[in-house]
């Protein structure tokens, strides 16, 4: 069959054979034999496409890391009762700000603490709550000014001339 461009619509066959070998071209949902080739490689190629990234995602071929963990530790630190803030204070656990501020309003009108157990002259503050604090809490000794000057000038040198 001829179009009206002169273009054949059948692929060409031998003319040199005879009519009884001549075989009619192998055709599959109307494609040639090119075409089913082309169409098995681009569908040979989306599957392997759509395989990559869901390999990827599953981790398949990737080797587990074990991480070493060191166990969970509580901050270890100290502080002088007669010289924390209210912010250091309400850093514990069990003490707010609320409790906090009555702390160092405790300490300003009535002087420093002598031991930890004199905390318990703040409202709200009982023997458990200060065993549970005992741990960050420390007392030291007031400086006196001549231990200061004392101590001041056996760091300098200048000042013992």
């Amino acid at each position: 069959m001829v179009l009206d461009q002169g273009v054949s619509q059948e692929p060409e066959q031998d003319v040199n054979l005879p009519p009884e070998e001549q075989q009619p071209p192998h055709r599959i949902m109307g494609l040639c034999r090119n075409d089913q080739l082309v169409l098995g490689v681009l569908i040979l190629l989306a599957l392997i496409l759509s395989v990559v990234p869901w390999v990827r995602l599953s981790h398949w071929g990737v080797d587990p890391i074990e991480i070493e963990r060191l166990p969970a530790k509580q901050f270890e630190f100290q502080f002088d009762i007669n010289d924390a803030t209210w912010v250091e204070w309400a850093q514990l656990p069990g003490i707010g700000e609320t409790l906090a501020h009555r702390i160092v309003v405790d300490r300003e009108q009535n002087g420093r603490f002598e031991t930890i157990e004199a905390l318990k002259r703040v409202k709200g503050i009982g023997p458990k709550t200060v065993e549970k604090l005992r741990p960050w809490l420390r007392v030291t000794e007031p400086v006196q000014p001549q231990q200061a000057i004392t101590r001041d000038a056996a760091l300098s040198p200048e000042l013992q001339q």
